[in-house]
């Protein structure tokens, strides 16, 4: 199994952003996705603005326009061996993994968060 690597792109010094702009080659690198967290990023003309999310389904060519000012989160990795599969909150490498994760959900079985009386019920 392979550690998610993240990589955190902002331009900071002495505690501000500074106003610069930038292009970001992620061709043939292990970056997977990411997020703007501030200002908006062009990809082949296409602008995301922050809070929205970027897949990277090429990994021959991928460069991005940074706009002045900008935060993005960046995260990739090593594929994994095997298989992952996802059910609403939970990842596992075995779909019965997750059908016993869903019925300890449903049970109250996972350890309550200190102060938190929520109960989020699974759909």
């Amino acid at each position: 199994m392979s550690a998610l690597g993240i990589l955190a792109i902002s331009y900071w010094e002495d505690g501000c952003l500074l106003p610069r702009k930038d292009n970001l080659d992620l061709s043939h690198s292990l970056i997977k996705w990411g997020l703007v967290r501030r200002r908006k990023v062009v990809d082949d003309g296409e602008i995301i603005e922050a809070g929205k999310m970027l897949i990277y389904k090429r990994e021959d060519e991928c460069t991005l326009d940074l706009k002045a000012h900008t935060q993005l989160l960046l995260f990739g990795g090593e594929r994994f061996s095997e298989e992952r599969f996802l059910m609403w909150n939970f990842v596992s490498h075995s779909k019965g993994r997750l059908e016993q994760a869903k019925q300890e959900w449903r049970s109250n079985k996972f350890p309550k968060v200190p102060g938190d009386k929520t109960y989020i019920q699974f759909p």
